[in-house]
């Protein structure tokens, strides 16, 4: 490959079957451990709010736990444009490790004390270490695999995403129900530790092209303007940018409250809210293996926008469910459809995104974009805890449901009267092209 788009050292040219590829298996497997210890703390901090919170009243104990949200977003606003620019640096192997490191070391915390300003003051802390380690891990893709292998390898990654997902959330709930809240948090800090280890065995130089200016104030700035310039200019990524930024605010106001709501209006305690997230990480599994086998997809817009309908139609389901007949059957279905949304929207969101954003910008790119989804997130979250003094939770989702189908409809519309989806697959095989070209 040239490094006239994703620039690497010639000494370690990636290898195009993932099955051989080394330093991609390791990567893939880091992600597996420490995800499956993150499903821990994301429970268990959930249900120790609920525990702390649910005796004074029902109205203080949700807006508790959607400050649970609130605080794991407001890093990415204020600091996510910064992390992309330090990621597009420096060595993302080294950020990769480190990030798991602090990660351990915060949550560990938690296992000794547990209040309130604690837990959301590790949120908060862990969330802003992940500002640094995302970006860095979809950036190393296009360093380790070839152009033509980033569908497949993303997919990959999505099924190793959902796997944990599904293993993790049942594990930590069974193990929850059996010794407690506190050792949820140890189990999660170790399993940072040994991702950590892992990643030490990565031998590929995952550094991007070395830059000649000292990184300065001046210099943080002018990256910045390169990212939101690569944006702006780019009609693909900002549509979708546009799209996800209001699509996000309705998200954001569900987010928050999911758990109280599963746990007031399903009566589901810590161990069966982990069977629910594990049974939808099973749908997530079987959609990333379909991906995965199929290896290329063409129409990465459209199903983009189909992935947001498909939530609208789950957020909608889960707001009339307690009110039909077997809610525990509309329940599901509702969460079949959300499994199925993560891998639908983020494969494709991120393949688009690694092979048409040149690898040197695409730290800071991916850090706007995280920067805006978040930013609508938090929005969301502080309407919906307000709203929800007022209204109940159900007529909530109804209406965001609702809401959002008129966004994606208007997003398909958009996309189709400016033939975006024709652009988008032609810059792509162009792409695909130069570089066959090249390797030759």
């Amino acid at each position: 490959m040239s490094d006239s788009l994703y620039p690497i050292p010639p000494e370690v040219e990636p290898v195009n079957n993932l099955k051989n590829n080394g330093d991609f298996i390791i990567l893939a497997l880091s992600g597996l451990v420490s995800d499956i210890g993150s499903s821990f703390t994301f429970i268990a901090s959930l249900f120790l709010v609920l525990d702390i919170t649910l005796p004074i009243s029902q109205e203080f104990s949700a807006q508790a736990v959607a400050l649970v949200t609130i605080f794991r977003l407001i890093p990415t606003i204020f600091i996510g444009p910064f992390a992309g620019v330090f990621v597009d640096r420096y060595d993302r192997k080294k950020i990769l490790i480190i990030s798991e490191l602090f990660s351990g070391l915060s949550v560990l915390v938690l296992f000794f004390v547990h209040t309130l300003v604690l837990i959301y003051s590790v949120v908060f802390i862990g969330s802003t270490i992940y500002l640094f380690f995302s970006p860095a891990k979809g950036a190393s893709i296009p360093q380790l695999v070839e152009t033509d292998q980033i569908v497949r390898a993303n997919s990959v990654l999505q099924t190793e995403l959902q796997v944990s997902s599904f293993i993790g959330p049942a594990l930590a709930g069974t193990t929850i129900g059996l010794v407690g809240l506190k050792y949820a948090f140890l189990i999660d800090a170790i399993s940072y530790l040994l991702s950590a280890f892992i990643l030490l065995f990565i031998k590929r130089n995952l550094k991007p092209t070395k830059s000649e200016d000292k990184l300065s104030a001046r210099i943080v700035v002018r990256d910045l303007n390169v990212g939101f310039q690569a944006i702006k200019n780019d009609r693909v990524i900002l549509f979708v940018l546009i799209t996800f930024l209001f699509s996000s605010i309705a998200i954001g106001m569900i987010n928050p409250v999911l758990a109280f709501y599963l746990e007031v209006s399903f009566k589901l305690n810590a161990q069966a809210f982990g069977y629910l997230l594990s049974y939808t990480a099973l749908i997530g599994i079987v959609t990333a293996i379909i991906f995965s086998l199929i290896g290329h997809v063409k129409h990465k817009l459209t199903i983009i926008i189909l992935g947001l309908f498909f939530i609208s139609v789950s957020i909608v389901l889960l707001g009339f469910a307690p009110s039909l007949q077997y809610p525990v059957f509309w329940l599901y279905l509702s969460m079949t459809l959300i499994g199925s949304v993560n891998v639908l929207i983020n494969i494709p969101i991120s393949s688009l995104f690694q092979t048409l954003i040149d690898n040197k910008k695409l730290g800071k790119v991916s850090a706007f974009m995280n920067t805006g989804f978040s930013l609508a997130q938090a929005g969301g979250a502080v309407v919906v805890t307000t709203l929800i003094l007022y209204y109940t939770i159900s007529n909530l989702l109804i209406l965001t449901g609702i809401s959002l189908i008129f966004i994606v409809i208007i997003s398909y519309l958009f996309m189709r009267l400016k033939a975006l989806e024709s652009e988008s697959m032609r810059r792509e095989e162009e792409i695909l092209l130069n570089n066959s070209i090249e390797a030759q």
